[in-house]
């Protein structure tokens, strides 16, 4: 079998398994990579009555530099997105956003065949668009995202339940629309850093957890609509 040798360190493969379900996901740090998985999501999006994509992102603490207007440059750091998890029936895609931010993405999240679920999803791709201004505002790629949908917003419309707005974890917001989701590991419950080269596979089913259930109480709570 030919290796694409100049692709392993762009692309990690995990097979993993939540909620009974079995799940295959792509670190992906390289345009190519990241294309070919967008395409591979979508395939998976056809077909279907509600094509919902879950979205998490993952922030890591980051020093940023800039001088105050007496001239100092006093040590700064703040939470900047680090991956972007885009989960679809089975299939998950998770993005270095510190390597990489391709077109082809800003693409993907514009497309308005898509509903996009996520937690404060909008508040989220906000800060994704200012970090990557030159990418996300592009002629070509549009404004992200105006197709998201924040996970409890929707709960509480659909249900017509003001009180899902609050719900403080997403596993309470399931229990409420009657949707078991596995709560996260206690093993794992201090978050990894972000913006490291290489996870493990607990690291891995720990970032997808959230894009997962957000998947899939966005169709439980679609098809309560249909």
């Amino acid at each position: 079998m030919d290796i694409p040798w100049r692709f392993l360190s762009r692309m990690y493969v995990y097979d993993t398994e939540i909620n009974g379900v079995k799940v295959k996901a792509t670190l992906a740090k390289q345009d190519e990579i990241v294309e070919k998985e967008l395409s591979e999501l979508k395939k998976s999006l056809m077909h279907t009555d509600f094509p919902v994509v879950g979205v998490d992102f993952k922030f890591s603490r980051r020093s940023t530099f800039g001088r105050d207007f007496d001239g100092s440059a006093p040590d700064r750091t703040e939470w900047l997105p680090s991956l972007l998890v885009l989960y679809v029936k089975g299939r998950c895609l998770i993005i270095q956003l510190d390597h990489l931010f391709p077109l082809s993405l800003a693409r993907f999240l514009n497309d308005e065949s898509i509903c996009f679920v996520g937690i404060k999803i909008d508040y989220h791709l906000k800060s994704l668009k200012e970090h990557h201004r030159s990418l996300c505002i592009s002629s070509k790629a549009g404004d992200l995202t105006r197709y998201g949908a924040d996970i409890q917003e929707l709960a509480a419309c659909v249900l017509k339940n003001r009180s899902l707005l609050y719900c403080p974890e997403l596993s309470d917001l399931a229990r409420r629309i009657e949707f078991e989701i596995q709560d996260t590991d206690e093993s794992t419950a201090s978050p990894p850093d972000w913006g490291a080269i290489v996870f493990t596979e607990e690291e891995i089913k720990y970032a997808i957890q959230d894009a997962h259930s957000c998947y899939c109480i966005g169709k439980k709570l679609l098809y309560t609509l249909a």
